[in-house]
């Protein structure tokens, strides 16, 4: 019950794992920043280096582009 505004059915990882998404994406300042979301298991070791290794490359992505270097 850590969420009291959260009205979904108890016990539906799904339901509920939307509704903090939507949480963060509700605080973005900024509707021109994407938020990418990416939903894991952080003892998952493979699925971490897919995300770590997206992370990475969007950082690289968006420096390319500040540098107008793509």
């Amino acid at each position: 019950d850590y969420f009291p505004e959260f009205d979904g059915p108890k016990k539906e990882a799904i339901t509920a794992r939307e509704f903090i998404l939507k949480m963060f994406v509700e605080l973005n300042p900024d509707p021109d920043k994407i938020i990418y979301s990416h939903f894991t298991c952080a003892t998952d070791t493979e699925n971490i280096r897919f995300v770590f290794a997206a992370v990475k490359d969007t950082i690289l992505q968006l420096n390319l582009k500040e540098y107008n270097l793509v």
